[in-house]
């Protein structure tokens, strides 16, 4: 598996003692995802959002208009 080189090095071992063939590639890898995620906490209405820093994404924060 190809992997981008800023995980842990006690990762790496635990995939690789799992059978896994690791490929470490150089940092924000273009063949990689390109990801944004949103997650709402409903307990405490607290919203949460990430950005891929590799794409044109962005996560904007806006207030919740009753």
């Amino acid at each position: 598996m190809s992997i981008e080189f800023r995980l842990p090095a006690s990762t790496l071992q635990q995939l690789s003692e799992r059978g896994h063939i690791i490929r470490i590639q150089r940092e924000y890898v273009e063949a990689m995802g390109r990801g944004q995620a949103i997650l709402h906490d409903s307990k405490t209405g607290t919203n949460y959002a990430a950005s891929d820093p590799r794409a044109d994404g962005a996560a904007i924060p806006e207030p919740i208009v009753p």
